[in-house]
Parts: structure tokens; sequence; C-alpha cells
């Protein structure tokens, strides 16, 4: 069963159903919305979806609400901190690697006016080629990690043709 068809069978107030109903397929509007995918992608790998659906709203605000700016300056106490938070997904190096990320693209926000201004202009035409560009500058991240972002953010096709939500 898609994705789609098993949300359109949840109450409304289910988790997969809210966030496929309002963010899955649907463009970031923010650098920092984008970010969040992104992390939340790297938090999920090894795991459920579920997992993360189910403390989405504490590890947001473990993250700072995925400010890039804050997250960048999160230093080893902090970092200590979110290992000790029983609330979120506690893993040394993917977060390391989230605050690694913020911190790259902090530097991309400065050197193209923005995260998605530059992931825009990427040339890439598949799952593969954005893997190999984003590898080059970004942490934990793999073919699937990669897939399901670009998922997440409406790059791929992800809402079946009968669905109720179409991709933006």
């Amino acid at each position: 069963m898609s994705y789609c068809k098993y949300c359109s069978q949840l109450p409304l107030d289910n988790i997969h159903r809210i966030y496929h109903d309002n963010i899955y397929g649907i463009k970031p509007k923010s650098d920092n919305e984008m970010f969040e995918r992104l992390s939340l992608e790297i938090l999920q790998a090894g795991l459920s979806w579920d997992v993360v659906l189910k403390k989405i709203e504490n590890i947001k605000t473990a993250f700072d609400n995925f400010d890039i700016a804050t997250v960048s300056s999160y230093e080893d106490k902090k970092i200590s901190d979110l290992m000790k938070n029983k609330n979120i997904i506690c893993n040394n190096l993917k977060i390391q690697s989230i605050v690694h990320n913020a911190k790259e693209i902090l530097k991309i926000q400065n050197n193209h006016g923005g995260f998605i201004i530059w992931f825009d202009h990427l040339n890439c035409t598949n799952i593969f080629e954005y893997t190999k560009e984003l590898k080059k500058i970004f942490k934990f991240i793999g073919p699937k990690i990669i897939e399901e972002f670009l998922k997440s953010c409406g790059y791929i096709k992800t809402h079946d043709d009968n669905c109720y939500i179409k991709s933006a």
C-alpha cells in the first residue's frame, strides 16, 4: 500500500496524516525548513519514520527549531545535553553531522544567497548525482537519505496520481 493510500485511511490528527497532508512533497519555504528536513532524514536513518514523527516536536525544540545559525554554533556542552535528552534520537554521529551541516549551509548562504537557491541550481538529474554533490559538503548522507530528502522537499514526485494531496 502506498503512503498516500495508507495516510488517507488515517484520522486527521494522526502524525502520519499530518505529515503527509502538510509537509510531504511540498517545497520548503525557508532555508531553516529545508535544513530541518535534511536533519530529520539523517536522524531517521536506520529507524522507522514513525519514531521520528512521534518525537518531532521534542526534536524541533531540542534543535532550536532547526535555526541554521543557532545549530551551527553548538559547542560540546550543547551536544552533550542533546545526547542526554531521552525525548529525541540520541546518536552522537548524527548530531555531530547535523551541526557540521548547519555550518556548511551558513557558508552556502553566504556564497550563494541561500540554501534553497543553491540547491535549486544544482545540475543533478537523479538521486546518485545529488548524493555525489551533497557528499562533497555534508556528513551522514547517502542515496536513501537523499532520496527521502528529495521526496520530502518535492524534488521527486511523492504523491500518487489519485492522491487527495498533490505535490507542489
